[in-house]
């Protein structure tokens, strides 16, 4: 009797795996394919799978069905717990639907499951701005998502830009940048709203800036006129540069022709130009 029951056991386990793989293949199909019907029959043949309701999920929202795609959503949720993802797609499809309770309990819980990843923290910071009212919160999110991501940084300073009313001290008071490569995006950042004394200041604060980012910052000065910092970002690259002349010097540069040059380095060609270029700005 038990070796009967063993044989039926691995019998069931082996035809569960089985349509368990085919529901997989049906449902990555489905996203493939953008197709229902194998949504439907993922689903059909796993009913268990939250692969299988998350792909007919997906389809039910791409052709309009949304709260039959909202309840798929919350399945696969239900079926994996413990998958950040399927939370953090939980509480999208709510604040859609106008859930905005729902989408923020969602999010919260794909925080809990991933807290050192960008995007949980990133969408629940939106939800939370979006929700009005819980501002603080939600810069709190949003900035640690960019210490997570930096590519996340710039658009990050933008929304506070636009929320605080353009006031720049709030910007750096919400963005708190910590290390050097922060420092340079809000000096960028700066310089493109027209803040040059503030981009300035950051970009002082940064203690080590590659050839790289050097090169971004003066091109975006020289490109906004502002030459007198430009040059001074030119300067602070600069080999020996205590041997080099400010503006207005008519000191002699490099009479011997020793120096190497750079050809395609933004630069100055001699300070006479520079204060040329400033008067005529």
């Amino acid at each position: 009797v038990f070796a009967l029951l063993g044989v039926c056991f691995c019998l069931w386990m082996t035809l569960f795996a089985a349509r368990t793989g085919m529901s997989r293949v049906a449902a990555k199909d489905a996203l493939a394919t953008s197709s229902l019907e194998a949504a439907d029959r993922a689903v059909g043949l796993s009913a268990s799978d939250a692969e299988a309701h998350y792909a007919r999920a997906v389809m039910l929202s791409l052709n309009g069905a949304t709260a039959e795609a909202l309840r798929e959503y919350e399945l696969a949720a239900a079926l994996r717990p413990r998958d950040y993802f399927l939370w953090l797609t939980l509480g999208t499809a709510r604040e859609e639907a106008g859930d905005v309770a729902g989408s923020l309990v969602a999010l919260q819980e794909a925080v809990r499951l991933a807290p050192y990843y960008a995007q949980p923290r990133w969408r629940l910071g939106n939800a939370l701005l979006r929700s009005g009212g819980r501002q603080k919160e939600a810069f709190d999110e949003m900035r640690r998502a960019a210490e997570s991501d930096p590519r996340l940084l710039p658009a990050l300073i933008d929304i506070v830009w636009a929320t605080t009313g353009n006031d720049p001290a709030s910007v750096e008071q919400i963005i708190q940048p910590r290390d050097d490569s922060a420092h340079l995006t809000l000096a960028r950042f700066f310089v493109r709203k027209g803040r040059i004394r503030e981009a300035m200041a950051h970009f002082n604060y940064a203690g080590s800036v590659s050839k790289e980012e050097r090169a971004a910052l003066l091109q975006a000065l020289m490109a906004a006129k502002h030459y007198r910092e430009a040059y001074e970002v030119w300067l602070s690259g600069q080999e020996n540069k205590s041997n080099l002349p400010l503006p207005g010097s008519d000191t002699l540069i490099d009479g011997g022709f020793e120096r190497s040059i750079n050809l395609d380095e933004a630069t100055f060609v001699t300070p006479r130009a520079l204060d040329r270029a400033i008067d005529a700005s």
